[in-house]
């Protein structure tokens, strides 16, 4: 799924939240979410819905040019440590301003990936 650039409304990403949240069967998943300023509200009903997806074997997450939080990092990083049948990972984090801190929680929950065989991740851009 590809919206980058597109300034989703709240009303748009909740339904998208709640739309990936049906398939809780779902083994792969590219979500692109690049430059939509998103703030933490709309942020969190995404991941509620990805997290509902137990069974993601291929995840690639595109939140590049957005403002994400501290609390919506660590969230992130929770979300992908949930997932043991995760094999390949593509985190693209760019132009965040993001400190080297708020990257602990993505590391923690990437470790918890125990079959992962490809990782890719993007941070440029970031302090």
């Amino acid at each position: 799924l590809d919206f980058q650039g597109n300034q989703l409304s709240d009303v748009q990403v909740v339904r998208l939240g709640a739309c990936i949240g049906q398939y809780s069967a779902l083994k792969y998943l590219s979500l692109i979410l690049g430059n939509q300023r998103l703030a933490v509200r709309h942020l969190d009903p995404v991941a509620e819905g990805i997290v509902k997806c137990r069974r993601l074997q291929l995840l690639k997450l595109d939140f590049q040019g957005n403002q994400l939080s501290d609390v919506q990092v660590v969230r992130l990083g929770a979300c992908i440590g949930q997932y043991s049948a995760l094999k390949y990972l593509s985190l693209i984090l760019g132009n965040q301003r993001l400190a080297v801190r708020h990257l602990d929680p993505v590391a923690e929950g990437i470790v918890k990936c125990r079959r992962l065989q490809l990782l890719k991740l993007d941070f440029q851009g970031n302090q």
